[in-house]
């Protein structure tokens, strides 16, 4: 019974301040201190951006994008220095993919985070000179959830990189059928 602009826009918000706690974690994994001086000050930052702060009451999916890709950054940065973690590093590589394949699920930007994760994920197991069975777990795992939607989208769009203003103006049942013909 709740109105869904009204629904999705608070999704938004909790979307925000979840980000003020995922930047937190991640200032304090970069900082290496356990002063919170410089978490607390990053998290301030983040929380009186202006920008942060408009997507987080827009009710669209920016700010989502924001936590589901720095949450998988923050466990992808525990996975490589997993030295001292109390997750194990299989743990560590499956949150990292599920939040980072969530976040290409929502925008198609968001692969770019996880080429550059990836190539952090090369440069470790060439630098551990260890198997890469954490990082390999990681990328299939993303795999199985984009190729199954990308192939989809092909199927559904007829096109790799399809305008889908075109579906979000659409309503009905026939927007299927207008799609795969688009």
């Amino acid at each position: 019974g709740v109105e869904p602009l009204h629904w999705v826009k608070a999704m938004s918000c909790v979307a925000g301040q979840i980000g003020v706690l995922v930047t937190f974690q991640i200032a304090r994994h970069l900082s290496g201190e356990e002063r919170l001086l410089v978490p607390l000050l990053a998290a301030g930052v983040y929380a009186a951006s202006p920008t942060v702060i408009l997507w987080s009451m827009a009710g669209l999916e920016p700010t989502l994008v924001a936590v589901l890709c720095g949450g998988g950054v923050w466990y992808a940065m525990r996975l490589l220095a997993r030295d001292e973690d109390p997750l194990n590093a299989s743990q560590l590589a499956t949150r990292s993919a599920l939040l980072l394949a969530a976040g290409a699920l929502c925008r198609p930007d968001a692969h770019a985070v996880i080429i550059v994760v990836g190539s952090f994920a090369v440069v470790d197991a060439i630098r551990r000179a260890e198997p890469p069975s954490k990082w390999l777990r990681w990328g299939l795992l993303i795999l199985a959830l984009l190729i199954p939607y990308h192939l989809f989208r092909f199927w559904y769009f007829g096109d790799l990189f399809p305008n889908t203003a075109y579906v979000k103006a659409a309503a009905g049942p026939e927007v299927m059928a207008r799609g795969r013909t688009f």
